[in-house]
């Protein structure tokens, strides 16, 4: 397993901790905590999922027909 895997993993059992501590001790209202995560949900979730792509762009040799002879 990679080690970003674990980190991600990591981030995604401590953070909803973090955020329950957060309204326990500092007795912060629900509905703040609620409206401001899903707000962040969005962005957060685009970058992991733009970060678990891959970098490889090019294509394999032949895979978009350029070299293959046209077929008449």
């Amino acid at each position: 397993m990679k080690r970003s895997h674990w980190i991600l993993m990591a981030l995604g059992c401590l953070v909803p901790l973090a955020a329950i501590v957060g309204v326990l001790v500092f007795d912060l209202p629900l509905n703040t905590v609620v409206l401001w995560g899903l707000l962040l949900l969005c962005p957060l979730i685009h970058l992991v999922m733009m970060g678990s792509m891959g970098h490889g762009h090019t294509m394999p040799s032949g895979a978009n027909g350029a070299d293959q002879p046209l077929e008449e």
